[in-house]
């Protein structure tokens, strides 16, 4: 089992979990879906672009509003949230480490 965070493509998300490659990502914003199910505050959608289905993550912190794809579906919501903040935590790592040799 693998795990990709950030990546987005929805054509390759069917092929990502057919591999059994579990992935994270944010949705865009002019994504569009219908909702399938509710599971807590998480919901089943499906993208109208290729039929795939889908868990939305979606988490209020600080104020703000975060929206996470998922083929994850037996994490909690604050989980996901958690492995998508790892690739931000790797981002600004990143860029610190530009600025320093810039």
């Amino acid at each position: 089992m693998y795990l990709i965070w950030g990546y987005y493509d929805s054509e390759r998300f069917k092929t990502l979990d057919e591999k059994c490659i579990l992935f994270v990502t944010r949705i865009k914003s002019n994504i569009k879906y219908e909702i399938i199910d509710i599971e807590g505050k998480s919901k089943v959608i499906r993208l109208v672009s290729n039929g795939y289905t889908l868990r939305l993550v979606s988490i209020k912190k600080a104020g703000d509003d975060y929206e996470h794809l998922t083929n994850i579906h037996d994490l909690p919501d604050e989980y996901i949230d958690e492995i998508y903040g790892r690739r931000r935590s790797i981002e600004e790592f990143f860029r610190t480490m530009k600025k320093i040799s810039s």
